[in-house]
């Protein structure tokens, strides 16, 4: 009996954890992160040429699979080795090295509440805001898919699925590095989502 109360008690800790640990709780997220669980989206840089990670990723996904994807990513960057987005799988069918329009094809993303997209590792030799960097995510000019400018996903062949960003605009930076970026609460997120921000 002891045994199974433990259990439980361990079971839930980890699933009230990882489910409150996101920064964005609402489904069909798109996003840049720091981390590959979707938690850190503000990180200060040290210097020193010390690596940085950086994750495109979609959170909580309402459909089963993520069979193509596309977004724009806008970033403003100092770091002195910037790094290259690199795709987690998929083929890249357009010519902008900063425009994805991503088909899977055979092998699609299973859904889970933070799938990587692509990433890069970036390299700065200054401290502060000598290494800084800001990143925003919106959708592809002249998309057929996603004509009303957001970023989105296909999880069933015909179904698109059009996704939010963090901060609810996507014409303000959503993730940066040694200056101040905020996450905005939209109306879906509760107040102890907005303190488990801080």
């Amino acid at each position: 009996m002891k045994k199974l109360l433990a259990l439980t008690a361990i079971a839930l800790l980890a699933f009230s954890v990882s489910a409150s640990a996101q920064v964005d709780p609402d489904p069909d997220g798109f996003g840049i992160y720091f981390d590959t669980g979707a938690n850190t989206f503000n990180v200060s840089y040290p210097g020193g040429f010390a690596p940085i990670n950086v994750y495109l990723m979609i959170t909580r996904p309402s459909g089963a699979f993520i069979r193509a994807w596309e977004c724009t990513i806008v970033e403003t960057n100092n770091f002195t080795v910037p790094g290259t987005w690199a795709l987690n799988g998929g083929l890249d069918v357009d010519g902008d090295a900063m425009d994805f329009v991503i088909g899977m094809g055979l092998t699609p993303h299973p859904a889970a509440s933070a799938i990587v997209l692509a990433s890069k590792t970036m390299y700065g030799a200054a401290p502060g805001a000598g290494s800084a960097a800001t990143f925003m995510v919106k959708g592809v000019a002249g998309s057929i898919s996603f004509p009303a400018g957001q970023p989105g996903y296909v999880h069933t062949l015909g179904i698109n699925t059009p996704c939010q960003v963090p901060t609810g605009i996507m014409t303000a930076p959503q993730a940066c590095i040694n200056t101040p970026c905020m996450v905005v609460a939209n109306e879906d997120m509760s107040w102890s989502n907005v303190k488990a921000l801080y």
